[in-house]
């Protein structure tokens, strides 16, 4: 859930960028948005660190099978934790995500 929810009570078109780059990090990663199973239970706070760090494959769902394509696992990454941030307008608009997640080359 946005975070700014909590604070201003009400969604915003931001949020759904929001909403949209946990579900990247949830394909990413295999794992739920939240998941007390793990350490770290929230995706968000796990996966942003190690996106930023470089080190994509320490997000990577272990059912996937090398040979993927790094370089665009890691672009989805990268849009990922532009949806993910904290605040609303330090988010991309959907169509900046659009380009963003055309440029992976996973869409035509």
């Amino acid at each position: 859930m946005d975070p700014e929810y909590y604070k201003l009570h009400y969604l915003t078109t931001k949020s759904d960028v929001y909403s949209f780059g946990v579900l990247l990090l949830e394909i990413l990663s295999g794992r739920k948005s939240i998941d007390m199973q793990y350490e770290e239970g929230n995706i968000v706070e796990w996966a942003m660190p190690l996106i930023k760090s470089g080190d994509i494959s320490a997000i990577l769902d272990p059912v996937l099978n090398a040979p993927y394509d790094l370089e665009a696992l890691r672009r989805i990454a990268n849009v990922a934790c532009k949806c993910v941030r904290m605040r609303g307008k330090d988010r991309p608009s959907m169509d900046k995500v659009h380009d963003a997640w055309k440029e992976t080359n996973f869409v035509d």
